[in-house]
């Protein structure tokens, strides 16, 4: 016969023991090249979108939709806190001319960045 003296039923495991050191490593930096530059497609429809919303974004405003625009990631108040210094050191996001726009573009790439090398979105 052609059946196996032994069933296999393991099968693909699920949840978080798959991910060793260097898978997680992997997937971070998978995650923030896709995010490397201002100009790259996803991350200039996040700065359309933020923009659209007025001519300037709070800091608070701007780690929330980032968040949101990100997967609608839940983060612990540590990496919130990062996030929100991060975000609070330059200021509001403003899109008042090109040169706002650009520079706010890169904070906003840099931010998303931040965001998917989290564990909470990782582990997401």
């Amino acid at each position: 016969t052609c059946e196996p003296d032994t069933v296999v039923t393991e099968g693909w495991h699920t949840g978080h023991e798959w991910i060793d050191g260097g898978a997680l490593n992997e997937r971070v930096n998978i995650a923030v090249n896709e995010l490397s530059g201002a100009d790259k497609p996803g991350v200039q429809a996040i700065v359309n979108r933020l923009s659209a919303a007025g001519s300037e974004v709070t800091a608070a405003d701007f780690v929330d939709r980032c968040l949101t625009f990100a997967g609608r990631v839940e983060v612990d108040p540590e990496t919130r806190g990062a996030l929100c210094h991060y975000a609070e050191a330059a200021g509001p996001l403003t899109f008042a001319d090109d040169e706002q726009r650009g520079q706010s573009a890169a904070r906003v790439a840099r931010m998303l960045q931040l965001i998917v090398a989290s564990r909470q979105y990782q582990f997401a």
